[in-house]
């Protein structure tokens, strides 16, 4: 008996199991979440730890080994991956695969920020709060480019405004910086300048890094005829680098708006960059909250 003919003969069983199939096919496609860019579970977060001025082997030795001391005892971590640099350490936490519930999931973060938390009383003093973003896989729903300047800062300034004002909405989660272009003060000093002075380009990094403005460890970049100040270090604006009091061979004390031509700048070199229509832009992702609209959001 072949397959056809046993398909014959049960034919009230054959039609039942294909009604069957059929009725689950509509079923689930009325009914099961459908999304362009699913949510997944956060089970992926990035930890970073800032301490200005600190070297790779400070931070490795009082940063890194208090947190991972404290990590080692949650279980419901599979991975804690450390990476260890000048003034910065940033650590991958994953979670283990059977911590499958929401609920799991939000108790065992919390308990990672309390270990965290217990850590960072053993910090010294000078280290910034740490960041835990557990949103590390979220998807952009939709990107805006700010375009109508060749000038890149002026884009990421009107960019920075623009994403202040998306942030206030209820619906945005989250707003990335695209391309961002980043942010520099450069100082330009000329040798003539500084050899009449006694002043040379290592004696003026060091005061920059010497002063209790906590300027981070390689902000300071030398050049040619260049030194570039990050403008994440404690300086509020460019008045205060102009005011920077910088001490001669003689004993004097100068501005270094005196001695220097101080400019913002973008970041050298860039590593990404946007466009539109040919034209040199700063893009914004935007990223949803859950459960919304993505047409409606868009």
């Amino acid at each position: 008996m072949n397959l056809a003919e046993s398909i014959l003969k049960l034919r009230p069983v054959f039609f039942t199991l294909a009604g069957i199939l059929m009725l689950s096919g509509v079923l689930a496609y009325n009914t099961m979440p459908i999304e362009e860019d699913p949510r997944l579970k956060e089970r992926n977060g990035i930890l970073t730890v800032i301490y200005p001025g600190a070297n790779t082997r400070e931070i490795e030795r009082l940063i890194v080994q208090p947190i991972e001391d404290e990590l080692a005892d949650i279980g419901a971590l599979k991975l804690v991956q450390t990476t260890s640099r000048p003034q910065v350490m940033i650590a991958r936490l994953d979670l283990r695969d059977s911590v499958a519930t929401d609920a799991d999931i939000n108790e065992a973060w919390n308990e990672v920020r309390r270990a965290i938390d217990e850590a960072a009383q053993d910090f010294p003093d000078g280290v910034e709060p740490y960041e835990l973003d557990r949103k590390v896989i979220d998807i952009e729903a939709i990107v805006l480019a700010v375009t109508g300047s060749e000038d890149l800062l002026e884009l990421r300034d009107a960019a920075d405004e623009l994403r202040t004002r998306l942030l206030n909405l209820p619906q945005v989660s989250g707003v990335n910086l695209l391309a961002d272009p980043g942010e520099e003060i450069s100082i330009d000093l000329d040798d003539a300048t500084l050899r009449a002075r006694g002043l040379s380009y290592t004696a003026i990094s060091n005061q920059l890094f010497e002063s209790n403005r906590a300027v981070p460890a390689g902000a300071v970049r030398l050049g040619e005829r260049a030194i570039a100040v990050r403008t994440n270090a404690s300086f509020t604006d460019i008045d205060e680098i102009r005011s920077f009091p910088v001490l001669l061979e003689s004993g004097d004390v100068m501005a270094l708006g005196q001695l220097a031509r101080i400019n913002r700048t973008v970041e050298r070199p860039r590593s990404q960059a946007m466009y539109l229509n040919g034209e040199v832009s700063v893009g914004l992702g935007g990223i949803p909250r859950r459960n919304q609209n993505l047409i409606r959001f868009g």
